[in-house]
């Protein structure tokens, strides 16, 4: 996978976050529109004003979710992939702060395939947004098994 320039939180990013996070509310979980991969690089995009998921927008099931994710070799290692490609430092699960990106094991409401679901650090800095089945579940940030920081300023 080739190397993008690396992300960069754009000024106002919080507050294109809680819009983000804003418009997400009531949304139902749907594969290829508002499942956790997609729902977090949504957030993710309204921070930096790019798309993470560049190139992988396009499925529409869970099967064809999954065969993405088979191709990639796996949920952890898609997610890991994407982080290089983007230039996000890996960090420790306990130092990710508001807006940074999350992987975690399922929880509450939703199990997902490989038991594994991407989110983002919410404002609060203590709950990790994902996709419920109607609008954003929040997650305790204990739950982050890894971590990304989205940097903050401008892109090299």
């Amino acid at each position: 996978m080739l190397k993008d320039a690396p992300l960069a939180r754009l000024p106002g990013w919080d507050q294109a976050l809680a819009a983000a996070r804003e418009a997400g509310e009531g949304r139902a979980f749907r594969w290829g529109r508002f499942d956790c991969c997609l729902a977090a690089c949504d957030l993710i995009r309204a921070m930096c004003g790019r798309d993470p998921a560049q190139g992988l927008r396009g499925y529409a099931t869970r099967t064809e979710a999954e065969a993405i994710i088979a191709q990639a070799g796996g949920f952890e290692a898609m997610i890991a992939g994407l982080a290089r490609r983007w230039g996000c430092e890996e960090i420790q699960p306990g130092f990710a702060a508001r807006g940074d990106a999350v992987l975690l094991g399922s929880h509450g409401e939703m199990q997902l395939p490989g038991g594994l679901a991407l989110g983002v650090v919410d404002l609060c800095g203590r709950k990790v947004l994902l996709p419920g089945r109607r609008g954003w579940h929040r997650a305790p940030i204990g739950a982050a098994l890894r971590a990304w920081a989205i940097p903050i300023g401008e892109a090299r």
